[in-house]
């Protein structure tokens, strides 16, 4: 299903224009929330556009907008770099975890799509096509069953059903 939206400004992202990251070591409450303790800044790559920390583990991963690689890994303890992803010579733009941080689902605003990605074994499952141009912020339904995604050029969001990949 595809929501038509009229044109206004969109919120704010986490973005920066340098190629830096925040480091903090952690201290995990009862609900597994982060604490920041310090903060350092660190290289990741050309325009880091988002940061998403995924659930249950000290791992934060960074979305590169233009260029190789796609998305970097990072262990928030160490500042370690664990791992480097290329998807099609395209940057990733926003990023949003499953609950169980099994999966991570990031959209690459050039290619109108979102990837479906295994976020234990790094890799693609699938490339969904949102229908739409330019998608750009992610969220999942409560239950996850479904992710929308807004779309900047074509002024809607996506709805795109998770079981089959496609949209509702």
């Amino acid at each position: 299903m595809l929501l038509a939206v009229p044109q206004a400004r969109v919120g704010p992202s986490i973005s920066t224009p340098r190629a830096v990251w925040s480091e903090w070591a952690l201290t995990h409450s009862l609900h597994k929330r982060a604490v920041p303790q310090k903060s350092s800044r660190r290289k990741v790559g050309v325009r880091p556009k988002s940061v998403a920390f995924r659930p249950n583990t000290n791992e934060l991963w960074v979305a590169l907008f233009r260029g190789r690689p796609t998305l970097q890994v990072f262990d928030v303890d160490s500042g370690v770099r664990l791992a480097s992803m290329n998807v099609k010579n395209e940057g990733a733009v926003e990023m949003v975890f499953t609950a169980d941080g099994e999966t991570l689902y990031a959209s690459q605003l050039e290619r109108g799509v979102v990837l479906d990605i295994d976020a234990d074994a790094r890799r693609v499952r699938r490339t969904m096509s949102v229908q739409g141009e330019w998608p750009k912020i992610l969220t999942l339904s409560p239950d996850e069953a479904k992710l929308y995604a807004s779309n900047w050029r074509s002024h809607d969001v996506t709805e795109l059903d998770l079981e089959s990949g496609k949209v509702s």
